[in-house]
């Protein structure tokens, strides 16, 4: 890791002057933010994936209604589509992007919807799909567009604090950004995590409140049904875990604490997966040796196994999939009602 940091460093140099420049032309209105007059929110990092954006914008669309006018909005990351596209029913992954797509299953009455151009989706969802209110997934460093309540996730385990800008480090844009957040929220985090000493850490602005969540895994599900069992169904079961997510150390960890047979294979984020992946899956599961054995993987994996040359494949395979939320450690009360706060009045 020294040496990637040393070889990167003068590139990361070099990389942060552009950002410090581009980031002036915004500050000095020499580039131009598009704002709105609807409350917009936008959920981001500093850092290249691994936050738990996903999960955190499910709670926030679930925490102020889960209603038609309510909005959110992604790029739709390594979707095969382009310009804006509302989900409905029958979208696929090639449509939206895995996350995009996870989000709309997770929503009942939420406006979900694509586009490569922030300003331009906004302004549809604004006009035409009569939104009142929007999240924007993943887009603290898109500055054409100005939200009105920015929310900067941090993983506990890979702080923007001590982090380096890429190629030296993991982070696309510079530390500094995150004065222009309101919430910066620490996510992943142990159950022993030292409150104190992360805030003096972040050392946030007098108007900025730090907060501290973690993902709970709640419930498995078969992948080809609904019914639900509680994390005890892992329990002294050998567990072929598979799963294409940045940072997947804090899903593995919490799979080594359910069973002492594990075998986990990880593939790269927002991997698209191929007959060569499950067939490989297949051979390790078939060659695991346990009495009781069952295949896991995340919401987010599940959305691209719908592949029809997957199904054959999956259907010899006892597929579950975990579901996880966001749960906060502390100050939950605190953050609702500054959010809500925030909406009614704006």
């Amino acid at each position: 890791m020294k040496l990637i940091r040393i070889v990167g460093f003068p590139f990361a140099l070099l990389y942060g002057l552009v950002l410090r420049l581009r980031h002036f032309l915004y500050d000095q209105g020499w580039l131009k933010e598009h704002q709105f007059n609807r409350p917009v929110i936008c959920v981001g990092n500093l850092s290249f994936g691994g936050t738990g954006k996903t999960p955190f914008t499910i709670y926030l669309a679930k925490l102020l209604g889960d209603q038609p006018e309510l909005a959110v909005l992604s790029r739709g990351y390594k979707r095969k589509t382009q310009g804006f596209l509302k989900a409905n029913t029958n979208s696929s992954v090639e449509d939206l992007g895995d996350e995009p797509l996870l989000i709309y299953q997770n929503l009942q009455k939420t406006t979900v919807a694509v586009d490569e151009n922030r300003a331009r989706g906004l302004q549809q969802l604004f006009d035409e799909h009569h939104a009142q209110i929007a999240i924007l997934d993943d887009a603290l460093q898109h500055r054409k567009v100005k939200a009105n309540l920015n929310i900067l996730l941090t993983d506990y385990n890979h702080r923007y604090t001590k982090d380096w800008l890429v190629p030296a480090g993991k982070l696309r844009d510079i530390k500094h950004r995150a004065k222009d957040a309101q919430m910066i929220v620490v996510t992943k985090c142990p159950e022993d995590v030292d409150f104190k000493k992360i805030t003096e850490e972040i050392n946030p602005m007098p108007a900025q409140h730090v907060y501290f969540t973690k993902l709970q895994y709640t419930t498995v599900r078969p992948l080809l049904g609904d019914q639900l069992f509680d994390l005890d169904f892992l329990s002294h079961k050998g567990l072929v875990v598979f799963t294409g997510i940045a940072n997947p150390q804090y899903l593995e960890s919490f799979m080594r604490s359910k069973s002492d047979l594990v075998h986990f294979i990880s593939f790269p984020d927002h991997h698209h997966y191929q007959p060569k992946d499950i067939q490989r899956v297949t051979e390790i599961f078939d060659n695991f040796a346990a009495n009781s054995k069952m295949v896991v993987t995340t919401e987010k994996d599940a959305v691209k196994l719908s592949d029809p040359a997957l199904a054959p494949l999956l259907l010899k395979l006892p597929v579950f999939v975990l579901r996880v939320e966001i749960a906060f450690m502390r100050d939950q009360e605190i953050f609702e009602r500054q959010l809500n706060e925030y909406a009614r009045t704006n």
